[in-house]
């Protein structure tokens, strides 16, 4: 068991996955959750698959600015949707719309957010708007998988208990899921799903270049 955790005999015997690790990285005086650090990384892998995969059709840099604007679409969808779903919270204190450093996303709202800004800067750059939705997706799920990560480590996602092999048990005593039953890693869950997309369909069978063709 870790150092400063209770033993927990009954998760060993039954072959439970004992996660101990502190929801946050300290670093000095800063601190950094888990769950933002594996979605910077995410986000830094799958932009740099789907600039790659982008290189197929497109050889300008028109490219760069679109994934701007889906990026920066995702994040303010994300922020709406967790605004909406909270909205008791927040409408007697609309200033804190905006503080977004303060935390708070609803991952609902991201590609509907990416989708929207994606579809106008595609037109707007004149780029192929199906291919350009395609690579897009090979980015997000890659991004999605590396960011649910953290998730797991912080234990903010709750799920049924269960005393199946691969339940989760955290015993870090500042984890949100500490003291509770084992249960499914939700998170996890969704991280595999995350692979589960067939990545062919964003290359055509043909290739084109659409560089010089505006």
């Amino acid at each position: 068991p870790p150092s400063g955790a209770p033993a927990r005999a009954d998760a060993y015997f039954r072959g439970l996955i004992d996660l101990p690790f502190d929801p946050n990285l300290h670093v000095g005086s800063l601190s950094f959750a888990w769950h933002s650090i594996f979605s910077l990384v995410g986000m830094i892998v799958g932009s740099f698959v789907s600039f790659r995969a982008a290189r197929y059709l497109i050889r300008d840099d028109r490219v760069y600015p679109f994934a701007i604007a889906v990026v920066l679409g995702g994040l303010l969808g994300a922020r709406v949707a967790h605004v909406l779903d909270n909205w008791n919270v927040y409408s007697p204190r609309p200033l804190e719309l905006l503080a977004f450093w303060n935390g708070g996303i609803g991952t609902t709202g991201a590609p509907v957010g990416s989708t929207i800004a994606g579809f106008f800067a595609a037109r707007r750059l004149r780029l192929p708007i199906g291919f350009m939705f395609d690579i897009s997706v090979i980015g997000i799920a890659i991004g999605e998988a590396i960011g649910r990560v953290g998730d797991i480590i912080n234990g903010e996602h709750f799920a049924k208990s269960t005393s199946l092999p691969w339940g989760v048990v955290y015993t870090n005593v500042n984890s949100p899921s500490y003291g509770l039953a084992a249960q499914h890693p939700p998170a996890g869950g969704r991280s595999r799903g995350s692979h589960c997309g067939n990545p062919r369909r964003a290359l055509p069978d043909r290739p084109q270049v659409a560089g010089s063709a505006r």
